[in-house]
């Protein structure tokens, strides 16, 4: 059974180079870091967060959104909690519904009222990646053996995989992102096509 197995993290666009904040005269964000996305099953959602910055007040930035592959993503959100606040933190829901790859955009204004200017605060392109839990390997892996997924044998291989799953999708101590994971499945399947089971 192929994988999807790719990477994380391929740039980030900063106006000042070498940090995670962005410094145009004084606004700046700093985005949470983004581990590697990893699903069984989609849809899946993932909070981008981070904190945005501003002196003498984030009062001057507005309108945060963010972007997925150019399209706004959710609800724009207002930063703004006084005069006086320098920084405050952000949650922005990402509804993601396969893997791929993406370009995740975050974008704010900033200036005064009337006058505000749109500002890119931070953009990186994200692998989301997909990995199979093994009743769903065991499935496929059935399916090739010429195995129809309505006989008992079927049902029954495969509820027997989902309860030797362990409580993360471990697989005999097997780790679903460990490239054996396919293979330990396969191979306990395998033996539990020698034995009896029921048709």
């Amino acid at each position: 059974m192929k994988k999807l197995f790719l990477g994380i993290v391929v740039f980030l666009v900063t106006l000042m180079l070498g940090t995670g904040v962005i410094f145009a005269d004084t606004p700046g964000v700093v985005i949470d870091p983004i581990p590697t996305l990893s699903y069984s099953s989609f849809p899946q959602i993932y909070n981008v967060t981070g904190t945005i910055t501003n002196s003498p007040s984030i009062q001057a930035i507005n309108e945060l959104k963010l972007f997925i592959d150019g399209t706004q993503e959710g609800a724009t959100i207002d930063p703004t909690s006084g005069p006086g606040v320098l920084s405050a933190t952000f949650s922005l829901p990402w509804n993601i519904n396969g893997p791929g790859t993406y370009t995740v955009k975050v974008t704010a204004k900033h200036g005064s009222e009337g006058m505000d200017e749109e500002i890119v605060l931070v953009e990186q392109t994200i692998v989301v990646l997909y990995y199979p839990a093994a009743p769903a390997i065991a499935a496929h892996y059935l399916k090739s053996l010429g195995e129809k997924s309505g006989s008992k044998t079927f049902k029954n291989v495969i509820s027997l995989v989902a309860q030797y799953m362990g409580p993360t999708t471990d697989f005999n101590g097997v780790t679903k992102e460990d490239p054996s994971y396919e293979s330990t499945v396969e191979n306990y399947v395998d033996g539990l096509l020698s034995s009896p089971v029921p048709k």
